[in-house]
């Protein structure tokens, strides 16, 4: 044993003084489910790195680089720099059992005459594909440490001589002017410099970065942090390397002696196959593991009604009018827009619009067999709202100018618990089942000497320690209340966020257009119950009110007090229709059979739903001269039998799904703004 201690001292020393060589392992490490392996080592060097990924049901390896080692860790203080070629002590690791059955590897990493101790969490679970990861970096001296830089993500693969595409998508950005979830597939071999991914509230980019070979062999990621952070992936032709650095952004986190710093946690996973795959696999593991329960499995997404559609010009008379009409129509959800408070931070119901009381009113509502939604941009406040003329020092540097509104700062302590008070306060005061959170960016610039964060450190003190606390939170004080993401109209689609909320917009108050943009693009790195759409267009017509109907909660905003009868039936029977296939695409694969809506061509949506064996096409004809359009589906079984039928053309076909994938469904598409949907169940007796 003490040879043994000697000749690891001896190791350290000689990584110490420039050896790098990485040489066989000293220690081994397997973490493992039913279709992953995921092996760490510790080197002679010192060095604790991924050795690595497989899938054992594909029998797919991703094996780290030699040429180029990357550590696990990679951060820095003012006085300290870990990076792939740091050295470590002997870590002690450790296997447990948590929660959805999965299993972690605990591995505890010490470095010398270094008052630190880093500890490192690997998690997988059952089915999937995927390995989920974050460390924590403790401070064990006597004075403070400052964090200046950490990454979430670092790995180093061998390219196995292929060339490697990357696809990444942009948010909703400004209004969706600057980005309206389009997809960017780039080729990695073209590029000297390394891509980079911009994610996080207000920034460019979804947390989200999937790759893949010329064999259709790929990795996907994705990443759990609300706030700004770059991912970076570089084709390393000399070190004949495939390389992923994810970080923080504008880190400067002070810790105290005994405090820790939780990393962002990343989750990568491997595919075999197209997008459409890597998409799939993400968003099975997303529903699996990180995404917020559903609230009713057998009706969610709901069907819903906003109150937008008469802007901030609401009161009970009218609101109650229309709840009676949106009970008819079969609406799960009634939400209560912007308006409704005495003043953004004020929240208190407004007695001259709602003179019986917001409690009344949500009592209204419940009575009408539908759920009670509220809308509350947590961080905004108006100037003259009692907690900003209490708390004048509460405001972040930066405002938003939200509806003339300044911003509370979330990183703040006092502000902070406030908010959570003041919320939980109102959910149960008024009864609310559903958080509509709005607002501009929920991570707000602050660099204040007078509050409880570092000046310079809001993006992750405003972030993790901000915005992600306050919702935790009131989601702990009321458990029975969900949320639906609504911050920048989704400028804010990262995997923290899906933990947090049922559901999120996928592009604001918009046009049938744009809308099945978003929901093209969204679909790629999340479910598609995280893409609720806003159906609010002045013109009402089947066309538009199917644009709205692939996705997440469906939230009508049309001013129901203004319909006619006519209008009334219609729309109820597309809520029938909406309900009968909700499921199957909440559940489904989705394939995205046509390029992204412009407009000018047909489109098809499709989603295939593998517990009932059945498809759901969404067939679109927006200005477009063509009166049909094949449609070729996908995901079927080919010997089986199925029955197609289309909604509006009233046909019916029976072809084996081979058949069907092979030659295609000619849609009908008789007039301009027209929608049919595709609908293909499998016949009784199976093949």
């Amino acid at each position: 044993m003490r040879s043994r201690l000697w000749l690891i001292l001896a190791l350290v020393l000689l990584s110490a003084s420039g050896f790098s060589e990485p040489g066989p392992l000293l220690e081994r490490w397997v973490l493992e489910n039913d279709r992953m392996e995921v092996v760490y080592g510790w080197f002679p060097d010192g060095g604790f790195r991924l050795v690595s990924f497989r899938d054992k049901q594909s029998s797919l390896l991703w094996a780290s680089s030699t040429k180029f080692p990357a550590g696990v860790i990679n951060l820095g203080t003012r006085s300290l720099r870990l990076t792939g070629m740091s050295a470590y002590a002997l870590p002690t690791a450790s296997h447990t059992e948590i929660e959805k059955n999965g299993k972690r590897l605990t591995v505890a990493l010490r470095i010398p005459d270094r008052d630190v101790e880093i500890t490192l969490e690997s998690e997988v679970y059952p089915g999937q594909p995927f390995v989920r990861q974050k460390y924590r970096f403790k401070n064990l001296g006597t004075s403070i440490q400052t964090l200046t830089s950490a990454s979430f993500l670092e790995a180093s693969f061998e390219d196995r001589g292929q060339r490697f595409r990357a696809l990444h998508l942009n948010q909703w950005v400004a209004g969706g002017r600057e980005g309206n979830f389009e997809l960017h597939e780039t080729d990695l071999a073209a590029r000297w410099e390394p891509l980079r991914v911009t994610s996080g509230a207000y920034a460019q980019h979804c947390a989200w970065l999937a790759i893949r070979d010329g064999l259709d062999q790929g990795l996907v990621a994705g990443w759990e942090f609300n706030g700004r952070a770059q991912l970076a992936v570089h084709h390393d032709f000399h070190t004949e390397s495939l390389n992923l650095t994810g970080s923080v952004s504008s880190l400067n986190q002070p810790l105290q002696p005994g405090e820790i710093f939780e990393s962002p946690a990343v989750f990568v996973g491997i595919f075999e196959g197209d997008w459409d795959e890597a998409a799939y696999r993400t968003q099975r593991f997303t529903e699996a593991v990180l995404a917020a329960p559903m609230p009713d499995r057998q009706r969610f997404p709901y069907v819903a009604w906003d109150s937008w559609g008469y802007g901030d010009q609401i009161d009970e008379v009218t609101l109650r009018s229309a709840a009676d009409v949106a009970a008819r129509l079969g609406v799960e959800l009634f939400t209560v827009d912007l308006g409704w408070a005495r003043a953004l931070g004020d929240w208190q119901a407004d007695a001259s619009k709602f003179p019986s009381g917001m409690r009344a009113f949500s009592d209204y509502v419940h009575a009408r067999g539908m759920k009670f939604g509220l809308h509350v941009p947590l961080l905004e406040a108006d100037p003259g709202a009692p907690v900003l003329r209490q708390n004048p020092d509460w405001t972040a540097t930066t405002s938003d100018g939200f509806y003339g509104a300044v911003s509370l700062c979330p990183g703040h302590e006092p502000a902070k618990q406030w908010i959570i008070a003041d919320v939980v306060r109102l959910i149960r005061e008024y009864n609310v089942d559903w958080v509509l959170q709005d607002g501009l960016n929920p991570v707000k610039q602050c660099s204040k000497r007078t509050h409880t964060h570092h000046r310079r450190n809001s993006n992750y003190a405003n972030s993790a320690k901000g915005i992600d606390e306050i919702v935790a939170a009131i989601r702990r004080e009321a458990p029975q209340t969900v949320w639906e993401n609504c911050q920048s109209g989704g400028r804010m689609m990262t995997y923290q966020m899906v933990r947090d909320n049922v559901t999120s917009i996928a592009s604001d108050d918009s046009d049938s257009l744009t809308t099945r943009q978003a929901v093209y693009g969204a679909t790629f790195p999340f479910p598609p119950r995280y893409t609720d759409r806003y159906s609010g267009e002045e013109t009402f017509s089947k066309f538009s009110l199917r644009s709205g109907m692939f996705g997440g909660p469906w939230i009508l905003m049309q001013r129901l007090t203004e319909w006619d009868e006519a209008e009334i039936r219609t729309a109820a029977e597309e809520v029938a229709l909406y309900k009968s296939l909700r499921l199957r695409i909440r559940d489904g694969k989705v394939f995205h059979l046509t390029p992204r809506p412009d407009g000018r061509h047909n489109e098809a949506l499709q989603s295939y739903d593998n517990s009932t064996d059945s498809a759901v096409i969404f067939v679109y004809r927006p200005q477009s001269p063509e009166d049909s359009q094949t449609v070729m589906p996908r995901g079927l079984r080919a010997n089986f039998q199925y029955r197609v039928r289309l909604q509006e053309a009233g046909t019916l076909q029976l072809a084996t799904g081979g058949d069907l994938m092979n030659n295609g469904i000619l849609v009908p598409l008789p007039e301009r703004e027209f929608a049919e949907i595709v609908i293909i169940e499998k016949a009784d007796g199976g093949q």
